[in-house]
Parts: structure tokens; sequence; C-alpha cells
């Protein structure tokens, strides 16, 4: 049965997934599209490079912004499960949005200005922090507690190492995923 066209979640509560700790269970969840904070702070980046052709960007930009509406309206949701209900594991597709995160990510890193374009993304990052703060349920001070002080670390590593960002990006998203896992 084709679903009605209807939002299926809050869109602002599909901003705590791209933090740690934002897993909520596999069956009737929300999308799972976490996938670091180097990588959300790159792509942040990615999107305010002056070198980028304003057509790559807006490329780059709507396949970003296909697949959050894909997520959000259902008949879209439909149409990625091959015209059939998902069962079991919803938005299966979503480790393509992850995919493009992470790689807008590592090119926004890779040919960064200058430190202040990389604190200007951590800046952007700790903004929709407060935004995932706000929409969450009593209890969960450990979600916040650990993303400050990874933007903190960030923040003070990106600022001692200017120059060495693209060298320690895949260590610190491999640092990141592997603190997320535990507390999941």
């Amino acid at each position: 049965k084709f679903p009605s066209p209807a939002i299926q979640f809050n869109p602002l509560d599909l901003i705590q997934k791209l933090f740690i700790g934002g897993f909520d269970g596999i069956k009737e969840n929300l999308p799972h599209i976490y996938c670091g904070l180097p990588a959300l702070t790159g792509c942040i980046l990615y999107f305010t490079r002056k070198q980028l052709l304003a057509r790559e960007r807006i490329v780059s930009a709507a396949m970003l912004i296909i697949l959050l509406f894909s997520f959000l309206f259902a008949p879209l949701d439909f149409f990625w499960h091959a015209m059939d209900q998902p069962s079991w594991f919803p938005y299966r597709y979503a480790f393509l949005f992850t995919f493009l995160l992470t790689c807008f990510g590592f090119e926004g890193f890779l040919k960064t200005e200058n430190t202040r374009n990389v604190l200007s993304g951590l800046l952007v990052c700790l903004l929709l922090f407060v935004i995932a703060v706000l929409t969450l349920d009593e209890g969960q001070l450990e979600f916040s507690a650990v993303n400050l002080g990874f933007l903190a670390l960030y923040a003070v590593l990106f600022c001692l190492f200017p120059n060495r960002i693209r060298n320690i990006y895949l260590p610190l998203v491999c640092l990141e995923l592997t603190v997320n896992a535990m507390l999941t």
C-alpha cells in the first residue's frame, strides 16, 4: 500500500542523530546518520569554501537535501525501499547520507584555508549541539558531556595543529566512533 504524503517525524529530532549517543534502536527509530563530529565540521567547511564552484556546492547540497527529504516524507522513503514497506530496519539508505557527509567532511578539511574557518565550523556544530540538547529527553546528561568534551578537544587540536588537520582527521573520527560504540 502506497503511504500517505506525511512527515514521519519532527525534523529537529534528526539533529540529535548527528552527535555521540544519538542511537535510538533498530526498529521504529530515526535514521542512523551519525558519522562523527569531525565529518560534520568538515562538511560545514566544505560548503563554505570559496574555491569550490557554486555548481559543485549546489549539486552536493541537493544530494543531501534529497536524502533528508527521503527520511522525512513517507512516499520517498517507500520509494527507497523498492516500493515496499520497510521491514525491521527502516531508512536502509541512510548510509548514503553518512557517506556523503564523511566525503564532504574530508574534502572540507583537505583544503581548509585557515584555523578561523575550522573554528567557525566548530561553532556551527556547537549551535547544532545546542538545538539537539534542547530537544533531548530528561536524564541524558551523558550525551551533553561527551559531545561538549569532543567539541572542546577538536577546537584545541585544530588551534594547536592548524596545518595538520587533514593528518589528524581520520584518527579523530576513529576515536569518536569508538567512544560512540562504547556508549551505545
